[in-house]
């Protein structure tokens, strides 16, 4: 079987706004050429990922059911773009939260998430690329055998430099 080549992304921060706990659509603010960047690495046959830390639903700030919903509407905006995010992977373990039905291997700076789509979606991980804004993004990605591109500016620019 042929292993197939990933573009992981970070969510909040990234790919949107970081406003803290986003979990309704309408609070959801694309970046700058997000969608464009992501249409550009789905047109060259790379399976799309979010990899994300959401501490909310351990929190009790919103369940897991919104983080699906939000997902649904995050994919029905990228249709115009004749694109689409495979598969979101969250992290919804908080070391101060404590549920254990959440596994702690999978919160970034741990690479567990990554494991977890490369079982469940055959990725070949050394031919992947990882793109985040912060620091645990970076670890993770190392840990997992992932290259790593910090988002700076351009999400777009970025996506081209790397693809």
């Amino acid at each position: 079987m042929i292993m197939k080549k990933c573009l992981f992304l970070d969510r909040d921060g990234t790919i949107n706004k970081n406003l803290g706990y986003i979990y309704k659509y309408e609070n959801f603010i694309w970046l700058k050429d997000a969608k464009k960047a992501i249409q550009y690495a789905y047109k060259k046959d790379y399976l799309i990922v979010i990899i994300s830390n959401q501490s909310g639903v351990s929190r009790g700030y919103f369940k897991k059911k919104d983080c699906d919903l939000l997902n649904l509407k995050i994919n029905e905006s990228l249709k115009k773009f004749k694109c689409k995010i495979h598969k979101f992977y969250y992290a919804f373990y908080h070391p101060n939260f404590k549920k254990k039905k959440y596994k702690a291997s999978y919160r970034k700076p741990n690479p567990g998430l990554f494991f977890l789509a490369k079982k469940k979606m055959n990725i070949d991980l050394s031919k992947s690329f990882m793109i985040g804004d912060l620091k645990s993004d970076q670890i993770a990605a190392k840990k997992a055998g992932v290259r790593f591109k910090l988002k700076r500016n351009n999400l777009l620019k970025e996506v081209k430099s790397i693809i």
